[in-house]
C-alpha cells in the first residue's frame, strides 16, 4: 500500500492564497534586499509606469493563483506541460505582435 507523505496532509488542506501570499512576502523581502544592495531602488516617474507595474503585478498575481487552483486540481505533470505549452505560444505570438518579427517553417 502507497503512504502518502505526511506534508502532503497538511498542504491539501491549505488555502489556495497561502502559497500565493508567501511567494507575494518572500518576493517583497528579495526584492527590498537587491535594490539596498546594488542601490537600484528607483520609483516610477509617470503614472504610465505605476499604472504598468500594477497591471504587471495583478497579473502575475492572478497567474500565481490560477497555477495553485491547477495544481490542486490536477497531477503536476499535466499542469507543467500546459504552463510550457502556453509559453511557446505566447511567445510566438508576441514575437509577431510586439516585436514585428515573424518566422516562417519552411518544410
Amino acid at each position: 500500500m502507497y503512504m502518502l507523505p505526511i506534508f502532503y496532509i497538511y498542504i491539501i488542506d491549505l488555502h489556495l492564497t497561502v502559497p500565493t501570499t508567501c511567494f507575494g512576502i518572500v518576493g517583497f523581502f528579495a526584492s527590498t534586499i537587491m535594490a539596498l544592495i546594488i542601490d537600484g531602488s528607483i520609483l516610477p516617474k509617470t503614472w504610465m509606469d505605476t499604472g504598468i507595474l500594477l497591471v504587471g503585478g495583478m497579473l502575475s498575481l492572478l497567474g500565481q493563483f490560477l497555477t495553485t487552483i491547477a495544481l490542486k486540481l490536477e497531477s503536476a505533470g499535466k499542469v507543467a506541460l500546459s504552463i510550457k505549452a502556453s509559453q511557446i505560444l505566447f511567445s510566438f505570438i508576441f514575437q509577431i505582435l510586439l516585436f514585428d518579427v515573424s518566422s516562417y517553417i519552411n518544410l
